[in-house]
């Protein structure tokens, strides 16, 4: 059976692995010699939120009942599969997040033409990282659908009860042992 600390420690390096994918460069490009550059983090907006939020949910989800972690679970999963799905179809086509981005019109100086646009765009490149998320994204999605099945089980720990000292010495204790 998997523990508390196992499953939420799983998901804790599933999210430092999602969050470094992320902020690194996902779509690389040349615009009349200027190089574009697009992040994760500002390809899919807030991905990079939403995985912080999760970090600070495993901090706090050693110290809450664990039927609240399956529910917070359920939320997560759904949610970390959207962005998954939504970050691979993104992928497809770098010069198109290169022209949402907005990035494309900005270094060529030119607004509108979407289809002009395309043409502006010289080796367009798609980074292994956003994979990297993807892939991290869907297991954070298996993880949480895991958490939601065994979350429910977990007892919370009970606080020690505080224990008297006898005030023995242990010459007291020797002497009683004779």
């Amino acid at each position: 059976m998997l523990s508390r600390a196992r499953l939420l420690g799983l998901n804790a390096a599933l999210l430092a692995v999602a969050l470094i994918a992320v902020n690194q460069n996902w779509f690389l490009g040349s615009v009349n010699q200027t190089e574009v550059v697009l992040t994760g983090g500002q390809a899919v907006p807030g991905l990079a939120a939403f995985l912080t939020l999760q970090v600070v949910f495993i901090a706090i989800a050693f110290y809450i009942r664990g039927w609240v972690v399956a529910v917070v679970s359920t939320l997560f999963a759904i949610t970390n599969a959207w962005f998954a799905y939504f970050s691979l179809t993104k992928a497809d086509n770098a010069p198109g997040a290169l022209i949402d981005a907005g990035l494309v019109s900005k270094a060529s100086g030119q607004m509108g033409n979407v289809a002009g646009l395309f043409e502006l765009v010289n080796n367009p490149i798609t980074s292994t990282s956003l994979f990297v998320a993807a892939i991290a994204l869907s297991l954070l999605c298996l993880v949480n659908v895991t958490s939601v099945f065994v979350a429910p089980k977990w007892q919370l720990a009970k606080r020690a009860k505080n224990t008297k000292r006898t005030s023995e010495t242990t010459f007291d204790l020797w002497d009683a042992q004779r």
